[in-house]
């Protein structure tokens, strides 16, 4: 899309469907350089306190704080996902960076379980080794 120069240019506040930012720039154009009156851009949305949204046709804006979308219905026509690994990834212990108290417990915790599930693998390697070998005696006995 080629540059536009403005023709003109004046700061005002702006309010779109109660929501209202101050101090905004607007910029005047030819008339011919868009089919509509006013394109409200980044300016005014990306302002933090702003909340926007597109359901279908709809732009629905209002302020952050209030949490507008919270009650939004739900499409119940979405296509369910199904999740595939890709690859298999280990991570390092040194790796994980704990940030709290309760994510250090979850986590110490975690790696007591890891332990136990890995002790756990050898006692029952070892229980194989020793079946194989008990029923090799047992074959051999009946020999």
């Amino acid at each position: 899309m080629p540059a536009l120069t403005p023709i003109g240019g004046i700061k005002a506040d702006i309010e779109v469907d109660s929501v209202k930012a101050e101090n905004i720039s607007i910029y005047v154009v030819p008339d011919d350089a868009q089919s509509v009156d006013l394109i409200i851009g980044r300016t005014w949305l990306d302002l933090p306190y702003i909340a926007y949204t597109k359901l279908g046709e709809s732009v629905h804006i209002g302020y952050r704080e209030d949490e507008l979308f919270r009650n939004f219905p739900i499409d119940e026509k979405i296509n369910p996902v199904c999740l595939k690994r890709l690859e298999t990834a280990q991570l390092k212990s040194e790796s994980l960076q704990i940030k709290d108290a309760s994510q250090k417990k979850m986590m110490g915790n975690l790696a007591n379980d890891l332990k136990m599930v890995k002790n756990e693998l050898r006692l029952l390697q070892g229980d194989m080794k020793n079946f194989k070998e008990e029923r090799y005696e047992l074959c051999i006995a009946y020999l």
